[in-house]
């Protein structure tokens, strides 16, 4: 019977400063990417068309408040300048729990940025409605933290084998989650691009599959 062969390990780590000078890997980076629109579009419908996807895919905020009560906002900056008039930035910080798993745990980053945005107003079906014009960057960076309890890193013996446990012992764990990770973060996308009314390509697949040997059906397309 063939042995499914282990994959090179070479993903994107990503890290958060707690001290001045110190960086500390929380976890690997499984999707980043930029939803970009120039067009005129309802704000307010946006916001909350992504809100309620999130909640709905049970996301809560960093706090862990969920459904009517989430919070993720963290920062929400508005401006008038000569050059780009109204900007905003606004952040949006996010985790989800893995069901029966206390090592692995979903983080979602997202940075809304606006510029030259305007009152306007649209005609429909013999109403006028008021809208926004402009330019509007959403970057999302999808992340699977690993450890978010610091029970390894935070133990005085644990902690010198943390790295090599997650790279040599819980490969496979960890992949299965990476892809459900990276496709969640793609769904998301489509959500973003949909209500643009975006071209959308064909359904991603599996970002990773066995070049030989027994394929993992967790890691198969649908």
């Amino acid at each position: 019977m063939p042995k499914t062969v282990k994959p090179p390990f070479n993903p994107e780590p990503y890290y958060i400063k707690e001290n001045i000078g110190k960086q500390e890997m929380i976890g690997i980076v499984c999707a980043d990417y930029v939803v970009r629109a120039t067009q005129t579009f309802f704000f307010r419908d946006l916001y909350r068309m992504m809100y309620h996807w999130l909640i709905e895919h049970e996301y809560t905020d960093m706090e862990g408040s969920k459904w009517a009560s989430a919070r993720p906002e963290i920062l929400y900056f508005e401006r008038q300048t000569e050059k780009h008039g109204t900007e905003h930035y606004i952040w949006w910080r996010w985790k989800k729990s893995i069901e029966y798993n206390h090592y692995f745990r979903r983080l979602l980053r997202i940075n809304f940025q606006t510029r030259k945005m305007k009152k306007t107003e649209q005609l429909s079906h013999g109403k006028k409605l008021k809208t926004e014009e402009g330019e509007i960057w959403i970057y999302v960076t999808s992340i699977l933290e690993l450890d978010f309890n610091r029970e390894w890193r935070n133990h005085w013996l644990m902690k010198h084998f943390h790295e090599w446990y997650w790279k040599k012992l819980f490969w496979k764990q960890f992949d299965r989650h990476r892809v459900r990770t990276y496709r969640e973060a793609y769904e998301f996308e489509h959500a973003i691009k949909e209500y643009f009314e975006m071209v959308q390509y064909h359904k991603d697949k599996a970002p990773w599959r066995p070049p030989w040997g027994k394929q993992d059906p967790e890691l198969a397309s649908p």
